[in-house]
């Protein structure tokens, strides 16, 4: 390592701040957990408030975002996993590409009005809450919006 740079070894963790050529070319972070811990990096506030960004070594190593629990945890808020499936709220669903977990809260797709949907340039597909006609539109290949169901009034 160049003089410049921060090493630190303890107890087979290793922390580098700095340019490291065996890392990367620039400028990085890089935290290494040898053994059967998570590799993480924790954002505290005063209290008890925490937010534990990292490799979930229990989970098959994903990318976890866990909030006020004492670590990284298997239903992390946030998960990457190595296939590049997105889980928010739990465990990523193996047939799916994007996941949401919940048992309390809805999905909230993008609402604008009738000006703004119409205004939008060529779109591969979409999804949209209209908020002039009150209803959920999708957008296909033809080039149009296709109201879903009936008006929610």
């Amino acid at each position: 390592m160049a003089s410049s740079d921060v090493f630190q070894d303890i107890h087979a963790k290793e922390i580098y701040l700095g340019k490291n050529s065996s890392i990367t070319s620039m400028g990085s972070l890089f935290i290494n957990e040898a053994g059967t811990g998570d590799p993480a990096i924790v954002f505290g506030t005063a209290g008890t408030r925490r937010v534990f960004l990292g490799i979930d070594n229990s989970n098959s190593d994903v990318f976890n975002i866990s909030y006020n629990s004492p670590g990284l945890t298997t239903n992390g808020e946030f998960i990457i996993n190595s296939a590049k499936e997105i889980s928010v709220g739990g465990q990523p669903v193996a047939d799916a590409q994007f996941t949401i977990v919940s048992n309390a809260k809805s999905f909230m797709p993008p609402r604008m009005t009738s000006v703004q949907m119409e205004g939008m340039a060529t779109l591969s597909g979409g999804m949209v809450y209209n908020t002039t006609s009150g209803g959920l539109f999708l957008f296909v290949s033809s080039g149009t919006w296709h109201r879903i169901g009936t008006s929610a009034n």
